[in-house]
Order: C-alpha cells, then sequence, then structure tokens
C-alpha cells in the first residue's frame, strides 16, 4: 500500500470512530429565506421555495431596508438579483446577526449566463449564481432542513449543531471558493488535521478538499473522492455547445479552476455520442 493510501485510509478510520462519523438521526430542522428587491414578488422563485421543507419565506422589496432587516433577524439565505438590487453583498455581510452564515443566492439569467459575472459574484460574497429554481430548492433544502442536533461547529463561520455529513454539504456550499484566512483545525472527531492560512485550492493540503473528500459520504466511500491527480488513459468526449444567439457554453471545474467546454470519460461500452449528451447533462444540467 502507498504512503498517500495509508494515509487516507488512517483518516477514514479515525474519523470513522468519531461519534459524529455517521449521518444524523435527528428531526428535521427549520429556517428562513429573505427575497430581496424585484425577487419579492417573483413567481418562479417562491415556486422554488415552497419546495423546500419547514421554511419561512420572507420579502425586502425596498432595497434600502435590507441593513437594518438582516440587523434584526438571522436568515439562513438571502437571495436577490444585482442588476435589480445592486451590489448588497457588503451590506449582508456586515450585517451583527448575519454576517459569514447567511448563504447568499445571484438568482440572475443575466448573471448565470456569463462567466465574468459569475467570478464577480463569488469574489464579493457570493454563495450561488444560478438561473434554476430546482437548483436553488435543491440547496436551501441541505441548509434548512438539516436536523440541528449534531455536535459539530464550522470552524470558519461558526454555524453550529452540524452532524458530520450536514457539515460536509455546509462546507462545499458555504466555503468552498474561499481563502483559509486562519489555521483551521478539523472539528471531527478523531480527525484533529491542521490546515494553514492559504488561498483556496492552491495547495492539495486544503481544508474544504479534506472535509468533503476525507468524511461524510466519500469516507464511507457512499460517493467518488474528488481529484486532480493524473487518471488512466481513456476515450474522452468534449461537447461544443452553441445556442441561437451565438453563446457558447461552459461550465464551471471543479476546485475552482476554471472554465471549459463539457466533457467527460466515455463508460465501457458506451456509443461516443451518448456519453457526450449524459457529460453535458451531468456538467450543465
Amino acid at each position: 500500500m502507498s504512503l498517500i493510501n495509508k494515509v487516507k485510509t488512517l483518516g477514514r478510520t479515525k474519523s470513522l470512530k468519531g461519534k459524529s462519523a455517521v449521518p444524523g438521526t435527528g428531526e428535521p430542522g427549520s429556517g428562513s429565506i429573505l427575497a430581496v428587491g424585484t425577487l419579492a414578488t417573483s413567481e418562479e422563485l417562491k415556486g422554488a421555495v415552497g419546495g423546500v421543507a419547514s421554511c419561512h419565506f420572507e420579502t425586502c422589496p425596498n432595497v434600502s431596508d435590507v441593513a437594518s432587516k438582516l440587523g434584526a433577524q438571522f436568515f439562513d439565505a438571502v437571495i436577490f438579483d444585482p442588476d435589480n438590487a445592486g451590489d448588497i453583498y457588503a451590506t449582508i455581510r456586515g450585517a451583527s446577526v448575519n454576517k459569514d452564515k447567511a448563504f447568499i443566492v445571484v438568482f440572475s439569467k443575466n448573471w448565470a449566463s456569463s462567466p465574468s459575472k459569475r467570478v464577480e459574484a463569488f469574489t464579493a460574497g457570493a454563495n450561488m449564481v444560478t438561473s434554476d429554481p430546482e437548483a436553488i430548492t435543491a440547496a436551501l433544502n441541505k441548509i434548512i432542513t438539516r436536523s440541528r442536533q449534531g455536535d459539530l461547529t464550522c470552524p470558519v463561520c461558526g454555524l453550529d449543531k452540524f452532524f458530520e455529513d450536514d457539515l460536509v454539504d455546509h462546507m462545499v456550499l458555504y466555503h468552498f471558493n474561499a481563502d483559509t484566512t486562519q489555521e483551521i483545525t478539523c472539528p471531527i472527531a478523531g480527525c484533529g488535521k491542521k490546515f494553514e492560512v492559504g488561498t483556496a485550492h492552491k495547495s492539495k493540503s486544503n481544508y474544504f478538499t479534506h472535509k468533503r473528500n476525507e468524511h461524510g459520504k466519500a469516507a464511507r466511500k457512499e460517493i467518488p473522492v474528488e481529484s486532480r491527480n493524473p487518471t488512466p488513459v481513456w476515450p474522452f468526449a468534449l461537447v461544443v455547445v452553441q445556442n441561437s444567439q451565438g453563446k457558447f457554453l461552459v461550465v464551471q471545474q471543479f476546485a475552482n479552476s476554471g472554465y471549459w467546454v463539457p466533457g467527460g470519460r466515455v463508460n465501457a461500452t458506451e456509443d461516443l455520442q451518448k456519453a457526450a449528451i449524459r457529460n453535458t447533462l451531468e456538467q450543465a444540467g
């Protein structure tokens, strides 16, 4: 067994020994969502939020009222369109109650379709940029309905009461594109691995990829480990998609490593055209 595999095996063994190493069994929790500006009356957004269990939905049509509203009440998620509400990331992050604990969603076809605007939004503090209501429903269900009865606290933003799987989902949704601004010790029982200050995803020794790959479902081998390591030679399909307006489809790559056309491996006995369609649907929806 290689040294790398020994380390991974040891990390997994330690993780599974901790009391939080299995999925939580507590009752589903509840939470609140705030829609800002024109999204306060968006039927499409209301439909998306309607698919989230145990959710309290509030609106703030007047953008100038956002700061006072966020200062008085904690919201699990804040959803807005920058083309209408403007640059309110600092307002959300600066609110005394919410700070880094709020999940910021940019819900806009204009911003979701532009790679440069997506990068701008993530750099400014957004956690999600999308024009797909179903994607919002899926993300908010993970955020809102976690049981909030676990014993783990996020070492980055301070949200607490996570089980291990909940914390892994939280790290991917909230902090995956964030720099490590302070030394972090993994809070999973039996792990304790330390991570130094650094730029997101520029090192293989990264806390967020560690959490994704060495704990939760990946540790139990229920989902594959994400990796930049070289892969064996395999038939591969790259897909160039152009719409009627002449725009080309690109997808964001793993670990904030940029944008590229859809593509992926061709499975054994799989037709090349079917593989191309499958990879495009998997990566772009």
